[in-house]
């Protein structure tokens, strides 16, 4: 009994190994054959898909990042120390709203001083005018003589020396006269002259005020009561607030070239914001550069973004999606069926007769998965997908 066990026991250890030694070898001739046959025959197996155009209108999603339609930063006009200040960030201001106010003592004592120096003049004015006064009487006085000495000469009566000396003190008396209009006219140009130079202190002194320029919102501050102030707007002098106008917001975006043509004024886009899902703004196109930027081969487009709620704010990242009508036939392919050599972009395309074609082709826009072609194929072509080395020119293939 035993014996017999072992013997089958035996018998089955001997099965097994023929069994698990037969199988590897079998597949392995299979694979053999397969291979002999695809040398014998040359033709290698490829998957295809055949090429379709795009229809109905284009839309691309480009990213871009928001900005205020106005934004400005605002520097002190006058030096000084910072008296008040009566805005922080986040404050929304109209139009002409103070600000600030700076502590200018040097501009006070200059007004006084020009309007002091006007005063004079205005003196100086009436003084020059009595001059004058007295000048014109005086004329007329020796006007009045100059004729009566005349008719006494013409009679005999005096000599024509005293006609002379007479007449002399007339033209002297004309002279003085009108030195004296003169001098007027000098005081009233010397006014005006600090008439303007008191309208321009008092401009200065109300640049101790700081207003807003526009209706906005205080997105900086960078000063407190206390703080010296220096005038000026060089990359030296430190500005004191910054305000953005919410009202609208504008985003500037790079088109690509193959969508440029499609880019027009006054047509519109829609924006998206991650942190409002499911919800879209409308925005309108209102001008582009007209030319392309020669480094990126883009058009540099700006749209216009109602804002009334402040709902979206500026630097905001978003998205703008443009829905453009074709200008050309575009085909949207797998882009598993690319291949970049050293002569350019191609495709392998099968032939009617199952034979290879490497065709250039013009890429178009990058989706990832997809990519565009703008040239080199047409509608009904089977393109190779995912191309391997071993593949050439003219040879025969197998469509799977």
């Amino acid at each position: 009994m035993k014996t017999a066990l072992a013997g089958f026991v035996f018998f089955l250890i001997v099965v097994g190994l023929l069994v698990t030694g037969a199988i590897p070898k079998m597949q392995r001739k299979t694979a053999l054959a397969n291979e002999v046959k695809a040398v014998e025959t040359d033709a290698p197996v490829v998957n295809t898909v055949v090429l379709k155009a795009q229809d109905g209108p284009n839309e691309i999603s480009l990213p871009a990042s928001m900005q205020a339609i106005q934004e400005a930063p605002i520097y002190a006009r006058v030096d000084g120390y910072l008296k008040i200040r009566g805005v922080d960030i986040g404050d929304h201001l109209k139009a002409g709203t103070v600000m600030a106010e700076i502590e200018a003592p040097e501009i006070d004592q200059q007004l006084a001083q020009v309007e002091a120096a006007k005063a004079h003049a205005v003196a100086a004015l009436a003084q020059a005018k009595a001059n004058q006064k007295q000048a014109e009487t005086r004329m007329q006085l020796a006007k009045v003589t100059v004729d009566r000495w005349k008719q006494l000469v013409t009679k005999g009566v005096v000599s024509k020396q005293d006609g002379d000396d007479k007449q002399g003190s007339y033209d002297a008396a004309v002279a003085d006269y009108d030195a004296a209009g003169a001098n007027v006219t000098a005081a009233v140009a010397d006014i005006s002259a600090q008439d303007a130079n008191v309208a321009r202190m008092e401009q200065m002194r109300s640049f101790e005020k700081v207003v807003a320029p526009f209706d906005g919102v205080v997105t900086a501050r960078n000063v407190d009561p206390g703080t010296l102030i220096t005038a000026g707007s060089a990359s030296d002098k430190r500005e004191l607030f910054r305000m953005a106008k919410e009202g609208e917001l504008r985003i500037f975006v790079n088109v690509p070239q193959s969508y440029s043509v499609a880019i027009h004024e006054g047509e519109t886009a829609v924006i998206r914001v991650n942190e409002f899902q499911g919800k879209q703004f409308p925005g309108k196109i209102v001008r582009t550069s007209d030319s392309l930027d020669p480094s990126s081969r883009t058009l540099l487009t700006e749209i216009h973004i109602p804002n009334p709620n402040h709902a979206l704010r500026p630097g905001m990242f978003a998205s703008v999606k443009f829905t453009l009508d074709r200008t050309a036939k575009t085909i949207l392919a797998p882009a598993s069926i690319m291949l970049f050599q050293t002569a350019g972009p191609q495709v392998a395309l099968v032939r009617p007769d199952n034979t290879l074609h490497f065709q250039k082709v013009t890429p178009g826009r990058d989706y990832g998965s997809t990519i565009e072609l703008l040239a080199g194929v047409n509608p009904g072509d089977r393109a190779v997908v995912n191309p391997t080395d071993d593949l050439t020119e003219g040879m025969k293939v197998e469509v799977k």
